[in-house]
């Protein structure tokens, strides 16, 4: 299934050895993330978010993250046409459309490239734990959660073959099983002394 494929993808992608996911490399990857997040205050030229985007898919093609930036890619240019086309029969079509579809693929491959080439105890090393670790660290948790309910949906023989509505189950899964997690998380920190 290809989004088995894709979310395998994100869990081994950080732990390869390349340029990107060494130690020395998360203080230029932090000052990258947070330039792409802040570019739409310094720049309204869709060449520098064009060349951003370009920079950012070459850097995952490095990482040869290649699913993820067909799917983005896909989802992208989908949500992109749709958009353009309601714009264009109701005669609202701006420039400012445009920087604002290109900013979103932007900070979303922006985000992928940080998650795909970025471990999480590089992250833990420099912030120490909190929030922004826990929830990098939830993240792949989730992650490897919807990949062993896949597992385990494949084995019964359940199959989506293309269908999205096949995914529905999936879905109502994964939700009753992060609930339970949510649930067991709240209650080992209570143990600890955490409050609420």
């Amino acid at each position: 299934m290809w989004i088995k494929e894709l979310l395998q993808e994100f869990l081994e992608k950080p732990y390869q050895n390349n340029l990107l996911t060494k130690s020395y490399a998360l203080y230029p990857k932090l000052i990258y993330l947070i330039l792409g997040v802040m570019i739409w205050f310094f720049s309204k030229d869709l060449i520098v978010y064009i060349l951003m985007i370009a920079i950012n898919i070459l850097l995952l093609a490095y990482l040869r993250a290649y699913r993820t930036i067909l799917t983005s890619l896909s989802i992208w240019l989908s949500t992109f046409a749709v958009i353009i086309f309601i714009d264009y029969i109701f005669m609202t079509l701006k420039k400012e459309t445009i920087i604002n579809i290109l900013y979103s693929y932007l900070t979303l491959t922006i985000s992928l490239l940080y998650y795909l080439s970025t471990p999480a105890h590089q992250l833990r090393e420099l912030f120490g734990t909190n929030i922004l670790t826990l929830s990098y660290t939830l993240i792949r948790s989730f992650i490897r959660e919807v990949l062993d309910t896949l597992d385990s949906m494949e084995v019964r023989g359940y199959e989506t073959k293309y269908n999205f509505l096949r995914y529905v189950g999936v879905i109502y899964t994964l939700f009753r099983n992060s609930e339970t997690r949510a649930l067991v998380l709240e209650e080992a920190l209570k143990v600890r002394g955490a409050e609420e």
